[in-house]
């Protein structure tokens, strides 16, 4: 049957009910994340590359797929629309002399120091369009303050380790190091190949030998990597 007319003669739509309307509300907002998707993805095209570098030593950003055509070079810490411009081949110099420039496009970092790590985008302007070049620069420093404990146990003059029979033994190795290290204990037992005993990434890796006896004697080595 049709809707019931309002008292002007339109007919009045009926409500939808409240699982259609909630439905229509969720096509509504898929829509909109939709829109949102494709205009993220829409402008200037790009490279990403991930280098990394060692503390105190020096790193050269390359901009990848350099034009000749390209006007300028311009350098951003992070997205080049939330930051403003780091160095620039037009003449743009950063605050810090450690940055500097190579070609006119890479970018050469002396001296790398740990805050030195975060994202780098290179642009290339172009007569019409741009070109972005993004680099995730990670800084690795270490294995540094290298530790190695194990007790209770006793030093020999020889350096030898001495630990009382049935004793509960904890051995532990620790180290600060970028990024997170792999830290593991080989087992050398009397007349066999080593052995892995133990693995993980983390900046720490301890273990527990229980009722120590004499046929327990043997090499355990800590390994960084």
């Amino acid at each position: 049957s049709l809707p019931p007319r309002s008292s002007q003669g339109q007919r009045r739509v009926a409500p939808a009910p409240p699982a259609q309307a909630a439905m229509a509300r969720r096509l509504l907002l898929a829509g909109l994340c939709l829109v949102f998707a494709l205009g993220a993805v829409q402008g200037a095209a790009g490279t990403e590359t991930l280098v990394v570098g060692t503390a105190g030593r020096d790193v050269t950003l390359t901009c990848q797929n350099a034009s000749q055509r390209a006007l300028v070079v311009e350098w951003f810490r992070g997205d080049p629309d939330m930051t403003p411009i780091l160095f620039s081949s037009d003449g743009k110099l950063p605050d810090d002399a450690r940055f500097s420039l190579i070609g006119n496009t890479s970018l050469h970092i002396a001296g790398l120091r740990p805050q030195d790590e975060s994202n780098y985008t290179c642009k290339e302007v172009l007569n019409e369009t741009d070109h972005l070049h993004r680099i995730q620069l990670l800084v690795a420093s270490g294995p540094d303050k290298i530790s190695v404990q194990i007790h209770p146990t006793t030093t020999l003059p020889n350096g030898t380790l001495y630990a009382k029979r049935h004793d509960i033994l904890n051995f532990t190795c620790t180290t600060i190091s970028r990024p997170v290290p792999t830290i593991k204990w080989d087992f050398y037992p009397s007349g066999s190949t080593h052995e892995l005993f133990t693995e993980v990434n983390s900046s720490q890796n301890s273990f527990i030998l229980h009722q120590i006896s004499p046929r327990s004697s043997t090499i355990l080595t800590p390994v960084l990597g």
